[in-house]
């Protein structure tokens, strides 16, 4: 099978503790579905609280990416080196003693917490309106992106999941003065944003963005956009990326290839 998708820069397999299946199921996948590139982004929380406190290894991680490597280039598929570490700005000197010692390609940075309450619980989104629930999540990812030191910023909007559930609605463009910040953020540290597909899978049918925010970062000077499908198993691998290639080309984004934690090759969606 051929495929038009360039690569998938956001997938996890069982080194990421929400996951429970191999590379080389991921992997094989990939090479059925005519993906050429992809990057295994297995989550890193320092968070005491989160479910992955503890679990990331990253001698076990890159000992399974040689497995997969050996393996699978040979058929012609690329496997990236990713990492999605959670609240970068709160545990850098943890977090730079990982990225420093390991040969990674492509770093992610998220946010599940905000000021140290799960963006992923009914409760938080409960006990606050919903302009409060956005303020204050924007406002400590600027912070984020402003601590630096990551290169894909992921799943911009991902509070919506749950805000989606408690409010019965959340648009983006509402949140627009605390959106441009993150992006304007995103551009001066030399951060890009994610076309993260995984909401198109649940209840909000929707990327992470939506088209409006890519307008915003192109209009703030962004140039650059990766695209994941934030897949947990085979059977999303790649999901929706098609439709994340629409919109960069709408937006007038290239997509960036990573090596090394460089962009070393920009392709025109």
């Amino acid at each position: 099978m051929t495929s038009t998708i360039p690569f998938d820069y956001h997938m996890h397999s069982n080194y990421s503790c929400d996951c429970r299946v191999t590379m080389q199921q991921m992997c094989r996948e990939a090479v059925r579905k005519g993906i050429p590139e992809i990057a295994f982004t297995e989550h890193f929380n320092r968070h005491r609280d989160d479910i992955c406190f503890e679990h990331y290894d990253p001698d076990a991680f890159f000992k399974g990416l040689a497995e997969v490597n050996a393996e699978f280039n040979p058929q012609g598929l690329v496997i990236k080196a990713g990492i999605e570490v959670g609240e970068m700005h709160l545990y850098r000197a943890e977090v730079d003693a990982v990225l420093n010692n390991y040969p990674y390609d492509v770093v992610l940075g998220s946010m599940h917490w905000n000021h140290g309450e799960s963006i992923f619980s009914m409760k938080y989104f409960e006990k606050r309106e919903p302009k409060a629930a956005a303020r204050e999540y924007f406002e400590e990812m600027l912070e984020m992106v402003e601590a630096g030191g990551f290169d894909v910023l992921s799943h911009i909007d991902v509070i919506k999941r749950y805000a989606f559930q408690v409010y019965g609605r959340f648009a983006l463009a509402e949140y627009e003065a605390f959106v441009r910040p993150v992006l304007a953020a995103c551009v001066k540290q030399g951060i890009i944003p994610e076309i993260n597909t995984s909401a198109l899978r649940m209840h909000v049918a929707q990327t992470h963005p939506t088209i409006e925010a890519l307008h915003w970062y192109r209009e703030l000077g962004g140039t650059s956009i990766s695209i994941g499908s934030d897949s947990h198993n085979p059977t999303q691998l790649g999901t929706g990326l098609d439709i994340a290639l629409s919109m960069a080309h709408e937006a007038g984004l290239q997509l960036a290839r990573f090596s090394q934690r460089h962009i070393i090759e920009s392709i025109t969606a």
